[in-house]
């Protein structure tokens, strides 16, 4: 298995601005930004070695263009790639984030309304927060329950490996390695917030 553990299938009128990201999850934080997980493209890191500035690095993308969401007319070609400069740190988990840029005449929000992200937040042990994810379930799973996004409720673990990672989740519900990218989010206000993205595989589930 390689998903959300013990898992819900979501509505389809919840978390709308999570989508599948060539193998990852990934959501929609503006009309032009996608966040999702630095480890999913791997292959890029070299070559966006050429392009550095303070504190992250970038690649501008003209070829292989990856599609955002199940629809196969879907939105597909973003041009550039924001990531962290140390591969070390994004290999255990540290600063595991990255950012897709999409053209000035996409409007993601469009398709979904854009999810806040939630500032000057600081986690405390008990504190409880939503995953979700499309990792893939397995072949012998029913296709048609295959690429279904699931979420799951988790608890805040305070101790934790390092002062800039959120963990979370146990044995029973945790995020696993197919849900890279996917949003840790927390409800305030009447409103959804993204505290995380869904980053290093532990023994039950994912740092954030």
């Amino acid at each position: 298995m390689s998903r959300i553990f013990n898992g819900t299938i979501t509505p389809s009128d919840l978390f709308q601005f999570t989508f599948n990201l060539q193998g990852c999850t990934a959501t929609i934080i503006s009309e032009r930004y996608v966040l999702t997980a630095a480890h999913c493209y791997t292959r890029l890191f070299k070559e966006a070695a050429k392009n550095k500035t303070d504190g992250y690095r970038y690649l501008f993308v003209d070829r292989d263009p990856v599609q955002l969401g199940q629809d196969p007319n879907g939105l597909k070609g973003f041009t550039k790639l924001y990531f962290p400069l140390d591969d070390e740190l994004i290999s255990f988990g540290l600063r595991d984030i990255a950012v897709l840029e999409y053209p000035k005449r996409i409007n993601l929000s469009q398709i979904a309304v854009p999810v806040k992200l939630a500032k000057d937040y600081i986690e405390k042990e008990g504190d409880e927060a939503y995953i979700a994810g499309y990792g893939p379930v397995g072949h012998k799973v029913d296709e048609a329950l295959q690429w279904k996004l699931r979420h799951s409720k988790i608890t805040m673990i305070e101790d934790c490996f390092s002062t800039f990672v959120i963990c979370g989740g146990n044995e029973t519900s945790c995020a696993l390695p197919g849900d890279s990218g996917g949003p840790m989010l927390i409800y305030r206000n009447n409103q959804w917030y993204q505290i995380g993205v869904s980053a290093l595989s532990g023994a039950y589930g994912m740092s954030f």
